[in-house]
């Protein structure tokens, strides 16, 4: 009875050691991509980054709402080393006032801005200007697709 004992108390060690090792990597995959969220900035601060940073990725997100798109994103930016030219802006903070500022200032040569309502949306900002917008109007939210935008509009290489 006794080496039955011994093998039930090692199988469930085994088990215990398993999922820890599991859950420990899933922890460490969600602190390594909430790095795009210490890239935050408020809408106030915008004006004088894009003066800094005339060349930019704004991503705009809906607070905490966690989505599929929200880790395609993350993998996209993280595995083409664009995290520093990344920001984001929660728009559960902004005023309607804000959002039509924003436009004002930074949209008037995109023709489109209904597009720049859905959130959550990659907006690409040239010389302080957008330039495209990638959000749910396209067929398909996935990595490939949001490749394949920043490579046609020149932020990566083939």
């Amino acid at each position: 009875m006794r080496p039955i004992k011994n093998y039930i108390i090692a199988c469930v060690i085994v088990v215990i050691t398993v999922f820890l090792t599991l859950y420990l990597k899933k922890m460490y995959e969600v602190n390594n991509k909430s790095d795009l969220e210490k890239n935050e900035i408020s809408y106030s601060s915008l004006e004088n980054y894009l003066y800094e940073n005339p060349e930019v990725i704004i991503y705009f997100k809906n607070g905490n709402i966690k989505q599929n798109f929200d880790e395609e994103f993350i993998d996209v930016i993280n595995d083409n080393s664009l995290l520093n030219q990344t920001v984001y802006i929660d728009v559960s903070e902004l005023s309607e006032n804000d959002k039509s500022d924003f436009y004002s200032k930074y949209c008037s040569n995109f023709t489109n801005k209904d597009s720049l309502y859905s959130v959550p949306n990659i907006v690409l900002v040239k010389d302080k200007k957008v330039v495209a917008v990638f959000n749910q109007f396209y067929p398909d939210l996935n990595s490939q697709n949001i490749s394949s935008f920043l490579i046609s509009n020149g932020w990566l290489n083939d």
